[in-house]
C-alpha cells in the first residue's frame, strides 16, 4: 500500500502483493481463515469471509472455517487454538501502552492469539514494565520500540483504528469518554 505523491494512502497495490508472494514461494499455499460461526455485530462473518477471497485473489488457496459452536465461545477458541487468520478486537482500557503489548503480544499473555512468543519482545516489555513505575518517559521509549519490533515481525494485521468524536457545549459537565463504549451519556448534567 504506497502512500500518493501527497503522502496519502491512494490503494493497495495487489499486482505487487501477488509477485512478492509469486517470489516468496508462497503462491498456491493453504491458508485458513477461522470466522464467527455466524455474523455477529453484523460484520464478523462478512470480514472474514472476505479476507477469504483476497486471499484467493492473491494467489493463496485460501478456505473458510466457522468456529463450530455457540458464537459466544468464538474468543475463546481463538485464544486456544491460535489459527492461521481470525479476526479479532481489543479496546483499550487504560491509556498505556502496556494494556496493548503485554497484555496481547507477551509469551504467556492468555489473550495472545498470535502465538507471538519472541525473546526480544518479551525482555523490553518485562523492562518498560519495570521502568514504569521509576522513570515513565524512558518507559514510554522503551514501549516504542518494542512497538517498532513487533510492527516488523508483523504478527497481525490492523484492519481498522476507530477513532471517536464528540461534540460538547460549556453547559455540559461530567464529561466522559470510555474507548471501547463511546461517550457515557448517562454521567452528563447540563446546567
Amino acid at each position: 500500500m504506497d502512500p500518493g505523491p501527497g503522502g496519502e494512502w491512494t490503494a493497495p497495490d495487489l499486482a505487487k502483493a501477488r509477485e512478492l508472494i509469486r517470489r516468496a514461494g508462497a503462491e498456491g499455499t493453504r491458508v485458513e481463515v477461522r470466522g464467527f460461526p455466524l455474523n455477529i455485530g453484523g460484520i464478523g462473518l462478512k470480514v472474514s469471509l472476505y479476507f477469504k477471497d483476497l486471499l484467493n485473489d492473491l494467489g493463496f488457496r485460501a478456505t473458510h472455517k466457522a468456529f463450530p459452536f455457540p458464537p459466544d465461545r468464538y474468543f475463546d477458541r481463538l485464544y486456544s487454538e491460535k489459527p492461521q487468520i481470525g479476526i479479532a478486537g481489543w479496546a483499550q482500557d487504560y491509556p498505556a501502552p502496556s494494556s496493548f503489548i503485554d497484555l496481547l503480544l507477551s509469551c504467556g499473555a492468555p489473550h495472545n492469539s498470535t502465538g507471538l512468543c519472541d525473546r526480544q519482545v518479551e525482555g523490553m516489555i518485562h523492562r518498560a514494565l519495570r521502568l514504569q513505575a521509576v522513570d515513565p518517559p524512558r518507559a514510554f521509549e522503551l514501549w516504542a520500540e518494542t512497538e517498532h519490533r513487533i510492527v516488523d515481525l508483523a504478527p497481525w494485521v490492523p484492519l481498522v483504528n476507530p477513532v471517536g468524536l464528540d461534540v460538547i457545549s460549556e453547559r455540559v459537565g461530567d464529561y466522559q469518554r470510555n474507548p471501547q463504549w463511546g461517550l457515557l451519556v448517562d454521567q452528563l448534567w447540563v446546567t
